[in-house]
């Protein structure tokens, strides 16, 4: 995970750069660069224009797909399929219980025990079914949201916003090579070169540092 660092920041020259955690841990520093943040900024406000560029064409795939990639009228069926056979469960159960009353038939516990079986699995089914309706359903919200955002502007961002990036971004993947992913809000990445201010971070030995 990148932190926000502060260099120089006794002297006018201070800046703010972006670097792994674990960069500096012995044994495990990470090979992924430092990144000047104005330089990240600046990359962010280049891919966020780019699909400032395609706002129509993102639209226009999403009012084609967008009902069909949230749909979930397949899960409540399945859902309600499952409270159905949950009913007959415990219809069983109870009628078990009251033979139980009447009776001394020892397989009346084994019975018991399979149907309770049956019940936790129905419960488990039903938990999975109601976590893929609410993804479903978030996956909607968040695509609505990024969508509107991206109306808002007809024009190219001039300068980075923060509130632009909090509003689209959900987080972004940097690696060794100085390669930014940009993974938006609504599902979609975009991979970008961080051209300026980029560090790359070269673990050097005793006697160079000795040398200067």
């Amino acid at each position: 995970f990148y932190g926000r660092k502060i260099w120089h920041s006794n002297t006018g020259n201070a800046s703010w750069h972006w670097h792994c955690n674990n960069k500096f841990l012995k044994r495990k520093y990470c090979e992924t660069p430092t990144l000047k943040e104005e330089s990240l900024q600046e990359t962010f406000v280049d891919v966020f224009n780019g699909l400032i560029k395609r706002k129509k064409e993102i639209e226009e795939n999403y009012r084609v797909c967008l009902d069909a990639i949230t749909d979930t009228t397949k899960y409540e069926q399945q859902m309600e399929k499952l409270n159905k056979d949950s009913t007959e469960v415990q219809d069983l159960i109870r009628s078990l219980l009251i033979e139980h009353d009447r009776s001394a038939d020892s397989n009346i516990a084994a019975r018991y025990e399979e149907y309770e079986g049956r019940l936790d699995t129905i419960s488990r089914l039903r938990q999975e079914l109601d976590m893929k309706i609410a993804a479903c359903s978030l996956k909607r919200t968040q695509v609505m949201a990024f969508l509107m955002e991206l109306k808002k502007h007809d024009h190219p961002l001039s300068e980075f916003d923060p509130l632009v990036w909090q509003a689209t971004v959900n987080h972004a993947r940097v690696d060794h090579n100085c390669n930014i992913t940009f993974c938006f809000r609504d599902g979609s990445e975009v991979k970008a070169k961080i051209r300026n201010g980029v560090r790359q971070y070269r673990k050097r030995s005793k006697e160079e540092y000795t040398d200067e």
